[in-house]
């Protein structure tokens, strides 16, 4: 696969550092970042992740559009959140190495980096 272009790569650095957490770091921690993700393309509805995946490969985040996450089965949800552009998922199981606990689905179509962990 060929590796995106300088330019293209400095322009993401400056989109990422406009939202937390990577507001607060250095420029070349954006970049790490930046160069070890892989660029993912989501259709709306089309699932992301889901806890029957086992542990957690990727971070998540949202560059644009919008990822819904829901607890409990797909016929009775308990409850549901909503990621959008600037927000990261699965932190907390990927720190835990662990599955995560709600289905994630992008709930339009979704662009975000996906950070090997």
């Amino acid at each position: 696969m060929p590796s995106p272009s300088p330019s293209l790569i400095r322009q993401l650095c400056q989109d990422l550092q406009q939202h937390p957490p990577f507001a607060q770091m250095r420029a070349e921690h954006v970049q790490a970042f930046v160069q070890q993700s892989q660029q993912r393309y989501y259709a709306a509805n089309e699932r992301i992740l889901a806890p029957e995946d086992g542990p957690v490969s990727y971070l998540f985040y949202v560059r644009s559009g919008a990822v819904t996450g829901t607890l409990g089965t797909t016929a009775v949800p308990t409850s549901a959140f909503l990621y959008e552009g600037g927000d990261m998922f699965a932190v907390s199981a990927a720190v835990a190495q662990r599955s995560v606990s709600a289905t994630y689905r992008a709930s339009a179509d979704t662009f975000a980096l996906a950070l090997p962990v």
